[in-house]
């Protein structure tokens, strides 16, 4: 695992990377090659994702009004060039290293620990996790063996609840409450 992770980070930086590992089983050793090209190659569908994910992270961003001053790469996987090219293509922007990619996620770790432990005093800050999608609740009324579908007639419009808008704070919680007394079975 060790020699995958290091041949990521130098395909990220050279062209081509040799893999040597001794006795990787009984007496056989195994030296593999790869270019950086090829690395792209069977990466594309994580690509594609994450050009995904920046273009609704960019259209989010649009739809509540807030400009854009600088993006700011963190992670050991942003020093990949083709994940470099791809955020660069989405905001149209340069993109930002200000911050050390290594350790500024460790750093942001052991503040939130600080945070929440009885032992240290830390400066109020205002930090919310959100949901990243919106998740939304079904159910169905069952009456006797008679099943009541999606489709039913009786309360088409409060069968179906959005629970958590994307972007709603979490953890938090809510309440349904039911006024009919058949089961119900819920939709996932």
């Amino acid at each position: 695992m060790e020699n995958i992770e290091r041949q990521r980070k130098v395909l990220s930086g050279n062209m081509e990377f040799e893999m040597n590992i001794e006795y990787l089983m009984e007496e056989n050793d195994l030296q593999y090659s790869m270019k950086r090209q090829e690395f792209e190659k069977i990466s594309t569908p994580v690509f594609t994702q994450i050009h995904e994910i920046l273009v609704r992270a960019r259209e989010t961003i649009k739809e509540k009004g807030i400009s854009l001053h600088s993006v700011e790469l963190v992670g050991g996987g942003t020093r990949i060039p083709e994940f470099l090219r791809i955020a660069k293509e989405v905001f149209g922007m340069e993109l930002s290293r200000t911050l050390n990619s290594s350790e500024s996620v460790a750093r942001g770790c052991a503040l939130m620990a600080a945070i929440r432990s009885p032992l240290f005093k830390v400066p109020d800050y205002a930090l919310h996790e959100k949901a990243p999608y919106g998740i939304k609740f079904s159910w169905n009324f069952v009456e006797g063996q008679k099943f009541l579908g999606m489709d039913s007639e009786l309360y088409p419009e409060k069968q179906r609840k959005m629970i958590f808008e994307a972007g709603s704070k979490v953890p938090s919680s809510k309440t349904i409450k039911f006024t009919r007394k058949e089961a119900i079975e819920i939709v996932i």
